[in-house]
Parts: structure tokens; C-alpha cells; sequence
């Protein structure tokens, strides 16, 4: 992410939070946050964005390109600087702490002064806060630990490590009798990163009981008859919260959100007479009947709308598609036939080549089985030789396997001028040539632009994998200019990898949804570094839906010989691109 948008990004929380403090309308506090988002989510400079195009981004209103075009001029905007005249931005700060929201920020710097962590924890430990209305001792005691042990609330996690947290716990409920359970929220959409758990599940108090004597929980911070919220042992929160079977639907699709997404549905329910709430969609009349409840499909069904897939409820478009029932049928499981991008022991993986095709050979039609190439030494990496000597490996293994069809890939590396490391006869013996950066990645933008456009136009250059380079928490995307080499890349009908890594899914939604605009296919890759990894396939399919892609805009639908067809109509299409 360029530096400004992250800056501006931070800028535009700040600004919801201050106009929380203010008690300005709900609704610009919404807008400033969904301003905060989108901006975060661009790869391009929002400085750098004409107005135009700025205003055909969703959640930039002509309000924001205001403070957009001020903060250009000046690094701030006026109503900004006001707020921030009113109250601290040091209060912001208090948001990190467990238990801490912008109401309670405003009441402690009201009450106490407090406008800061370290105010914060000496007002705690002088036992001043637990004597105000709605904190108390709890509380009180809960703010001290959670700044001790730099607990805070604004921890994301990996969706792969969120995600085997839900089960793990959903299995133990499950082993106590409990069936009806199931996880909402952000990890439901499949976001790349978790904030917290929400838990589902139809039953008494029982349940909540049973969750309590889970062993994976550290400590509890609220524990009533039909939600309860802990501390797990690897320091995420869970929350737990029961329901009728009747309204088991309804609290799935209130508690799985988006918060943006629910607001639409809610102002659709009362337009056509209706009340909508965790507990069902009733009848707005005397009696109140609930019409609709069991079911996430029946509530949808009932507000005259398609049904919408977890993953697509962000509020980018999708309840109008639901409206004219215009929601494709999203890429799943089954339609995946086959992996490309992976790792043997020959580079970085922990697998030999035969124990990857036993694998792969019950759970796929066709695969490639990958590995680094020179110059990456550090990795072993292949050159031409030692590629045909283990392709040749690999091959002999079809005797063994008659009903499956697999070859050897490489993943080329992208080299500083933006050539590939092998010559064009060789590359042309390469049965499919993923082409990647992994070194001098901090270059100039132009310098990095240029890198990667040169490989694009590469006639061998089959799959461009994990584009931007990100990985979550560790590092932002390369510093390029993304307009331009989708651009150049709708031209030589380039297809991107999306990778499976947890901490890379690279491509994001956002630069997928551009590349299914220009007309492009993508393929799905698990990038496995041992057997274990091929389950990350799982994760690149998640960005897939959640950028609306179906099995039609994925290379891994193709059947064998379609797939090998395209590769070798796409090298010669862009020979003569090249040519002229």
C-alpha cells in the first residue's frame, strides 16, 4: 500500500472516531470508515487518482474527494483539524484497549482527563475508574492486564489460523451434543484477516456451560445465560451466543455482517413492512409475526431478493445483483480440477516428487509440480539442466499412474532487468513458466513498473504469480503502478496466479475484481511447500469468491488437454503480439 493511502487511511478512522466522540450522525461516522477501507484496499496513490475516477470508487462521495483534494494541498483537512481542536487524538489511542470503545474514551476524558494508555493504566491502578458508571473493578482490573500483556482489541489474525480456532472449538461443542453450531462474522466472509470469533449455536444455557470447560480458553470476560466472551489461549476473543432454532438463520446472517451489508437489508426489510434483527423478520404490525427466521436463504427469499454467498456481503454491489437476481454462481471446490504452483525437496519443500503425485493423484484430474529456479540459490533454485533431469523423473512416474496427466512447471524468477533466467529455446521446453519476483523488490517505482511489464510481455511467461508481492502483517505491496501493468496485461491475455498462502493471497479481491473487468482468467494455486499445503488451495478459492469469480474466469476448470491448448495458443498470440 503506497504510504499516503495508508496515511489517509488512518486519517479517516481517526475522523469516524472524532465524530463518534462528537455524536455526529451515525452516518458519517459510517462513511469516514468505509472511506478508511476502500482507500486502504487501492494500490494505486489516491493522490494520483483523477476525481473522476476517484468518485467511481465505491465509498468515495463527493465529501470525501473534498478532504482528498484538501489533504492534497495542505497534508490535513479543516473539519479534521477542528475535531481535533475539541478533543486529544491521543484518545484514539484508547481503542486498542480491551473493553474500550469510543463512548467509554469520551466518558473517561470527561470524567478523569484521560487522554492517553499511560493516563489510562495510573488512573487504573489508583482504582479511579472502577467507581464510574458502567466500568467497575472487572473492567477496571481488565485494562491494567490487557496493557501488561499488550492484549488489544485491534489484534487481526490470519483467516487460516482464525479459521481452525472455529472448528477447533465447533468440534468440541459438537462432541457435547450441541449440532447446531457454526461460526459468523468477518472469518464466515472469509476475510484474509480476524479480528475475533463469533459463534453460533441453538440450544440453552447448556451450551454456554459446555463452552465455558473448553480448554483452549485463557479467561472469561462475560459469562451469561445466552452469550458468553473469553479470552482464548492464543489470545483471540470468541464470543458465544445462543439462539431458538428459530431464529438460528437470523442471528447467522445479522452476526456474519458486514455491518454495511446488514444496514442495506435492514432498510429493504422495512420498505417492504417489515422488522429485521438477529431474531427473525417480522411483521411490522400489532402481532409482530415472524415470517422468516430458520434459514439465511428464507430471510433473502422474503425481502424478494437471490440468496448471497457469505463471502460477497461487503456492500460492493452485491444486493443489487441479488435484487435482479444477477448473482453467478460462484467458483467452488469441485470445479477446481487441478494445481499448478508447488515445491519439492529439490528447492524449499519437504517433499519428494512421488510422494507430491501419490497425493495429488487421489484428489486432482491433472497437476503441475513446480520449483524455484536460478538465480535463487539461497533456495537451491533450478536450472534448465537440472529442471529436464527432474522433469524426466517426473514423467516416468505416468507409467505408474495411468489415470492422471501431470507435468512438470517452474517458477521462473523475474530477474532486475525484467528478463527471465533461461534462453527462449529453453523456456520454450518448459511446460508451463510461472514467472515471479522474489528479490530486489524495493526498487524504484517506475524501475519495479518497468520489471515486471518487460516479464509480462514475455511470450513464456504463462502465470504471473503473486503479483504485488505482499505478505500480511510483514509486508505491503510493491511500490508499482498496478493501472498499468493490468493494462498491458489485458493485452497479452496475462493470467495472475492467485496465491494460497496464508499470509500472502495474492492476488487480493480488489485487484482480482480489476482483472475479471478486463476480461482476464486467473489460476488458483495452493504454492505448497509439503503435502499439508495443498489444503491452501482453499484459501486462494476464498479470494476468488469474494471478488464474484466463477469457474469460467479460472484456468483450473480446464480439462487437460484444454489447459495445455491455451498455453500454447497464449505463447504463440503473444510471439506475434511481439512481433508487431
Amino acid at each position: 500500500m503506497p504510504e499516503s493511502n495508508k496515511r489517509i487511511s488512518q486519517m479517516f478512522e481517526q475522523m469516524a472516531f472524532l465524530c463518534e466522540l462528537d455524536n455526529q450522525n451515525p452516518f458519517k461516522v459510517r462513511a469516514y470508515k468505509k472511506a478508511a477501507s476502500v482507500i486502504s484496499m487501492l494500490s494505486e496513490d489516491v493522490l494520483d487518482i483523477s476525481e473522476d475516477k476517484l468518485c467511481e470508487i465505491r465509498g468515495i462521495g463527493r465529501g470525501i474527494l473534498k478532504h482528498i483534494n484538501e489533504i492534497k494541498h495542505t497534508q490535513t483537512f479543516s473539519e479534521f483539524e477542528e475535531l481535533k481542536s475539541k478533543y486529544p487524538l491521543s484518545l484514539y489511542e484508547l481503542l486498542s484497549i480491551e473493553g474500550l470503545g469510543s463512548k467509554r474514551a469520551k466518558i473517561l476524558y470527561e470524567k478523569l482527563g484521560i487522554d492517553s494508555i499511560d493516563s489510562l493504566v495510573k488512573a487504573a491502578k489508583k482504582g479511579m475508574i472502577r467507581n464510574i458508571d458502567g466500568f467497575g473493578e472487572k473492567l477496571e482490573k481488565m485494562i491494567i492486564e490487557s496493557v501488561e500483556k499488550g492484549i488489544s482489541t485491534k489484534n487481526r489474525f490470519l483467516y487460516s489460523f482464525a479459521k481452525k480456532t472455529a472448528n477447533d472449538i465447533i468440534k468440541y461443542l459438537n462432541s457435547c451434543g450441541h449440532k447446531k453450531v457454526g461460526y459468523a462474522g468477518s472469518l464466515r466472509r472469509c476475510a484474509e484477516t480476524v479480528g475475533d470469533i463469533d459463534i453460533i449455536a441453538v440450544g440453552g444455557g447448556k451450551v454456554i456451560d459446555d463452552f465455558l470447560k473448553f480448554s483452549g480458553i485463557e479467561r472469561v470476560l462475560s459469562a451469561g445465560e445466552l452469550k458468553s466472551s473469553v479470552i482464548l489461549k492464543n489470545q483471540m476473543q470468541c464470543d458465544l451466543r445462543v439462539f431458538e432454532e428459530s431464529s438460528y438463520g437470523a442471528a447467522l446472517c445479522y452476526f456474519t455482517g458486514s455491518k454495511q451489508h446488514n444496514i442495506r437489508l435492514r432498510e429493504l426489510a422495512n420498505k417492504a413492512g417489515y422488522l429485521l434483527n438477529e431474531y427473525g423478520l417480522f411483521k411490522k404490525s400489532v402481532s409482530k409475526e415472524m415470517v422468516a427466521g430458520k434459514t439465511e436463504e428464507e430471510i433473502y427469499k422474503k425481502l424478494g431478493m437471490q440468496y448471497i454467498p457469505p463471502e460477497l456481503r461487503e456492500d460492493n454491489g452485491e444486493i443489487e445483483l441479488a435484487l435482479k437476481n444477477a448473482i453467478p454462481e460462484l467458483v467452488s471446490y469441485s470445479d477446481i480440477n487441478g494445481d499448478a504452483h508447488s515445491h519439492t525437496f529439490f528447492t524449499d519443500g519437504a517433499n519428494s516428487i512421488e510422494e507430491i503425485v501419490d497425493h495429488l493423484s487421489k484428489r486432482y484430474k491433472w497437476f503441475f509440480i513446480g520449483d524455484h529456479s536460478i538465480p535463487l540459490n539461497f533456495v537451491n533454485g533450478l536450472d534448465f539442466k537440472r529442471y529436464t533431469e527432474t522433469r524426466e523423473e517426473l514423467l516416468k512416474l505416468l507409467k505408474k499412474y495411468p489415470d492422471i496427466n501431470f507435468d512438470r512447471s517452474l517458477e521462473t524468477e523475474i530477474l532486475k532487468d525484467g528478463s527471465l533466467p533461461f534462453k527462449p529455446e529453453e523456456l520454450d521446453k518448459i511446460s508451463l513458466v510461472i514467472s515471479a519476483v522474489h528479490s530486489n523488490n524495493r526498487m524504484k517505482r517506475d524501475d519495479l513498473t518497468a520489471r515486471i511489464l518487460k516479464a509480462i510481455s514475455n511470450p513464456y511467461s504463462d502465470v504471473i504469480a503473486h503479483l504485488t508481492g505482499r505478505l500480511i502483517f510483514e509486508r505491503d505491496e510493491m511500490d508499482a503502478d498496478y493501472d498499468l501493468i493490468f493494462e498491458l496485461a489485458s493485452k497479452n491475455n496475462t493470467v495472475f496466479e492467485i496465491n494460497g498462502q496464508p499470509d500472502r493471497l495474492d492476488l487480493k479481491d480488489v485487484n482480482i475484481r480489476k482483472v475479471k473487468s478486463l476480461g482476464l482468467r486467473v489460476i488458483l494455486s495452493s504454492d505448497a511447500h509439503s503435502i499439508e499445503q495443498f489444503d491452501n488451495i482453499e484459501y486462494a478459492l476464498n479470494n476468488a469468491r469474494r471478488a464474484g469469480l466463477t469457474k469460467n474466469d479460472i484456468i483450473n476448470s480446464l480439462g487437460w488437454k484444454e489447459l495445455n491448448e491455451f498455453i500454447k495458443e497464449n505463447r504463440t498470440r503473444k510471439k506475434q503480439l511481439q512481433k508487431g
